[in-house]
């Protein structure tokens, strides 16, 4: 069930956003199912033709920015209309399972760009466009499916259904539930109703059952949290150019300092999850801290070390808990612009203004950094880190010891090293110099990359697709960094869809693809995994029998010679034939004898295939088919 109460906060909005300029930029979904329904003829003799005419208003729904599903069964209908027409006839036929449906389209497609193309160029024809399809053509009872779009809906509303990556026949089905629900208490509101009505024009589709009214809706709220999302990450944290440093003397082998943070403009400053979050300053592609006061830059630049915890003041108050992550120092971005990265560990909610501090902590006047007796440490943790943060020092030095998994985009030159065809479970060095001994760009990914780090294997020209999921098994050694490839994709991804995905528009790759090893933030690997798992869902345990030769001569009753001859001859000549009537046990003896052979019951790793219905027997059965002209020699 959704939660209605915020359904109805959530409708107010939406309904302001039609009354304004929303309708003019999403009419177009209506549009979309008039210009379809209009064309499609599924009988008509120019087949290609007549699809090309049905798609032509979908627009953004079926093409954008490197993703190409309209054109690719344009190109499908093209070479084989007669292949493409059977298979909307298929994915129509509303007697069968609507999943079934879908698997069987996207793997007539898929054979159609391996005759025509190559297996590893994407034909595009997803969920997502293939339930694009079915609202086309059934407007009153089908949903588009964006798995995000879901997710965040389900979220918002609170509702119990669950949306997981891969998980696709769960998904669909649980999409069916939750947008019927939102049709329903869309259709109760008489006041969205007269507005819907009062812009709906004569070249869009009248959508009686708010079918495609729950899909724009749907759109609006993840626009709405995704827009959420993003000014809240943006902020400004400007101070006055007279904050000064202070530090406590060694703290528990690390040192804690107050820093500002000075930045040209709202723009500069967005935040991110990588681990914890971190601030990236986008005009220079870095996570980092800045100051512009170069007195203090001194202290900072020369004191400050890896593994320092400071605090972030903005103003007269503190916004963030933080440690250096690197001993890196780039004084060169800017004029009077000194960097360090660091990672955050918490951020205050507290907004209030320090005033107690300078109490017991007061700025010496001759230097930016001063010693704190050991006995006002206990001061320091009172006063700033519980106060603000909810943190103690056995917190703290607890978070240190507690290894972290960070994520990675590793690129590969396939010439030199080919990530898709090294074997899942093999180690691979990769060198933290290039051939001329320099070191590689982004040089500090390489230090700061951890054993236990996940890493997107992504290979560059020609192939430009991600091709495997690996592991750093070692860290640096200040010669090499080490990987083992953990997963293998049989459905590669695409440069095009990563490229398409505005959840990666900001990945560090994507700014400058120069370089080897690149990072990722959390929500940048999972939206990636999120792609990966479209087309490589995740295999579920399963327990496997062992199928041995006793077990087949029990189940299909032949003798031991012959069980040994059926194995001889398919060895050697790679096929056999079992020929008899319907019914008397072929299927099930060829099974059998394939289990014994692997000497396991498995069938994931058995391929049926059928040919078509219209072959006789004796077309490829029972030896030559004879023709008027044959002579015999």
């Amino acid at each position: 069930m959704i939660d209605t109460n915020r359904f109805q906060e959530l409708l107010k909005e939406y309904k302001r956003e039609l009354n304004g300029n929303r309708w003019d930029d999403e009419k177009f979904k209506w549009q979309a199912i008039k210009g379809f329904q209009d064309n499609w003829d599924i009988e008509t003799n120019d087949f290609y033709t007549m699809l090309k005419n049905s798609l032509d208003k979908t627009f953004n729904l079926l093409a954008s920015s490197h993703y190409f599903p309209r054109q690719m069964i344009k190109e499908f209908a093209q070479k084989e209309p007669e292949t493409v027409r059977q298979m909307f006839v298929e994915l129509f036929d509303e007697s069968k399972d609507l999943y079934d449906r879908m698997v069987s389209f996207k793997t007539k497609s898929k054979q159609l760009v391996n005759k025509y193309w190559n297996p590893n160029k994407n034909d595009f024809q997803t969920e997502n466009t293939l339930t694009t399809y079915l609202w086309l053509r059934y407007p009153d009872k089908y949903y588009i499916y964006k798995f995000e779009e879901a997710k965040t809906l389900s979220s918002e509303l609170n509702s119990n259904y669950i949306f997981k990556a891969g998980d696709y026949k769960n998904n669909i089905e649980n999409l069916m539930g939750l947008y019927d629900e939102l049709c329903l208490e869309l259709s109760k509101d008489e006041e969205l109703k007269q507005i819907v009505q009062g812009k709906l024009e004569h070249d869009c589709y009248a959508d009686s059952k708010f079918k495609t009214l729950a899909i724009d809706f749907g759109f609006f709220v993840y626009q709405k949290v995704k827009d959420a999302k993003n000014e809240e990450q943006k902020t400004s944290l400007n101070v006055k150019e007279d904050t000064e440093f202070y530090s406590p003397n060694e703290y528990v082998s690390s040192r804690f300092w107050k820093m500002s943070h000075g930045v040209n403009s709202v723009s500069d400053i967005q935040f991110n999850d990588f681990l914890a979050r971190q601030v990236i300053c986008m005009n220079k592609n870095t996570y980092s801290v800045g100051t512009t006061k170069i007195s203090q830059g001194d202290a900072f630049k020369n004191l400050m070390k890896k593994g320092d915890y400071f605090y972030l003041c903005r103003g007269n108050s503190i916004c963030l808990l933080g440690q250096i992550t690197s001993d890196v120092v780039d004084s060169k971005v800017k004029k009077d612009w000194i960097e360090r990265s660091y990672r955050v560990i918490k951020e205050s909610l507290d907004k209030s203004a320090y005033k107690d501090i300078k109490k017991w902590w007061t700025p010496n006047s001759n230097t930016t950094c001063m010693d704190v007796p050991e006995k006002e440490l206990k001061l320091f943790e009172d006063h700033i880190l519980k106060p603000y943060f909810n943190v103690d020092e056995n917190e703290l030095l607890k978070n240190e010891k507690e290894v972290e998994c960070r994520y990675w985009f590793l690129n590969a030159n396939p010439k030199i090293w080919s990530m898709a065809s090294m074997p899942v479970g093999k180690e691979q060095s990769y060198t933290l110099f290039n051939d001329n001994g320099n070191k590689r760009r982004i040089f500090q990914n390489f230090l700061d990359a951890k054993k236990g780090d996940l890493v997107i294997g992504y290979e560059s020209n020609p192939v430009k697709q991600i091709v495997a999921i690996l592991e750093i098994t070692k860290e640096q050694d200040e010669e090499r960094i080490y990987f083992k490839k953990i997963e293998a994709l049989s459905s590669p991804v695409d440069y095009a869809i990563l490229k398409a995905c505005s959840e990666l528009e900001n990945m560090e790759y994507f700014k400058s693809p120069q370089g080897s090893l690149f990072k990722l933030t959390k929500d940048e690997y999972e939206q990636i995994l999120d792609l990966i798992r479209e087309e490589n869902p995740i295999q579920t345990n399963k327990v496997v029998n062992k199928y041995t030769k006793e077990d087949f001569l029990n189940d299909v009753y032949v003798t031991d010679t012959k069980y040994n001859r059926f194995v001889s001859v398919l060895k050697k000549k790679k096929n056999i034939i079992l020929q008899g009537p319907p019914g008397v046990g072929k299927t099930f003896a060829a099974k059998r004898l394939a289990y014994s052979i692997m000497k396991e019951k498995d069938d994931d790793r058995i391929e049926f295939v059928q040919f078509h219905q219209n072959y006789s027997y004796e077309d490829f059965m029972l030896g030559y088919k004879p023709c008027e002209n044959a002579h015999v020699r």
